[in-house]
């Protein structure tokens, strides 16, 4: 029998990609796992890649990633699968063209076929749910999906067999965030997230106003980047406790969150949220909205930690409490790695 070598397909490769992709490799051999992202720039990351010059990865195409280019990517595929003998596709997704034609070819050609998945929106209609399932049940063998939200979205509402199913895909270099666990600590709340509405930053700035955090000294600091930057500059220039930072380098980033008191992720919506991956690891107490999905996962259901997104009175109170909260346990966290998640992989193969 052939040894298996993978290929991993990724719209934009950025660090924690990289991270996964170097697990792989540990357990299977460098030359077994070859990785792609469909574009060399984006957007909305200014990730530097420092590992284009590896002889294991591949770009597909030049276009940026947000701009079609189905026929070149799929081409530069093809030849991918060919030239290297490639046995083993895991993709991001089905949400693209260019991924559907790369599943259903691969599978022509015999490869086993496997779908990283983060879905676990609610529901809107049963015959959507039915036309999806036969989609990704035709697209690929098996499915490597964030946590028991995106498994039970696959089950319960595509129909998908629970066999076929692996939990694990979310997941970042937890040794390199706990590199800044044992900085001082600042009087600071933090959130990193781009500045756009589903994040629902704005109400998280009044929730702060709210509560009892500027008179007892603590600051409000907002990492990121987006459309809705503006509107929080003008909120900056009326309190005084509130900061605005750029994105920051993937070097830079244990040194933020280590120096920083707390975590706080406010979204409308998120299908998993890599940042409180980050925040974890770094030590740091953590609380989300009940939209945030990694939260069954990694803070678990009963957590007191967790507001509405929509419930401003219900975010003062997590505000509150995230200030004196213990540093969490390890163990869930623990559970997912850049290692734990090859062999989820390799154990849907």
């Amino acid at each position: 029998m052939a040894a298996k070598k993978y290929l991993l397909v990724w719209d934009r490769m950025g660090d924690y990609h990289v991270a996964r992709w170097r697990a792989l490799q540990q357990q299977l051999g460098a030359a077994q796992v070859l990785a792609a992202d469909l574009a060399g720039a984006d957007n909305l990351y200014g990730w530097i890649p420092a590992w284009q010059d590896d002889p294991h990865y591949r770009r597909l195409s030049d276009t940026p990633a947000q701009q079609p280019d189905v026929q070149a990517r799929f081409a530069a595929f093809a030849r991918i699968v060919r030239q290297e003998g490639i046995t083993h596709l895991a993709l991001a997704g089905y949400g693209r063209a260019e991924y559907v034609l790369m599943a259903l070819w691969a599978r022509m050609q015999g490869c086993r076929v496997t779908l990283f998945a983060e879905s676990w929106y609610p529901a809107s209609s049963k015959l959507k749910d039915v036309l999806k399932g036969m989609l990704v049940s035709a697209l690929a063998h098996t499915y490597l999906v964030s946590g028991v939200r995106a498994h039970r979205h696959f089950t319960h509402r595509l129909g998908i067999s629970a066999h076929r199913l692996a939990i694990g895909y979310s997941v970042v270099d937890n040794a390199h965030f706990a590199a800044g666990a044992g900085l001082p600590k600042s009087k600071t709340v933090l959130c990193v997230a781009r500045f756009a509405p589903e994040k629902n930053l704005e109400r998280l700035v009044d929730a702060f106003a709210q509560s009892t955090l500027p008179d007892l000294g603590y600051t409000l600091k907002l990492v990121g980047g987006g459309p809705l930057r503006p509107q929080l500059e003008a909120l900056a220039q009326r309190y005084h406790w509130l900061q605005l930072h750029n994105w920051l380098s993937y070097a830079e980033l244990p040194a933020l969150y280590g120096s920083a008191q707390c975590f706080i992720l406010p979204s409308l919506f998120e299908p998993w949220g890599l940042v409180v991956n980050e925040a974890l690891a770094a030590g740091l107490p953590v609380g989300t909205s009940q939209a945030v999905g990694a939260l069954p996962d990694l803070l678990g259901d009963d957590t007191p930690l967790q507001f509405s997104a929509t419930d401003t009175a219900g975010m003062v109170r997590v505000l509150e409490q995230l200030i004196e909260a213990p540093t969490p346990p390890d163990p869930r966290i623990n559970r997912f790695t850049p290692d734990t998640w090859a062999t989820a992989l390799l154990g849907l193969a």
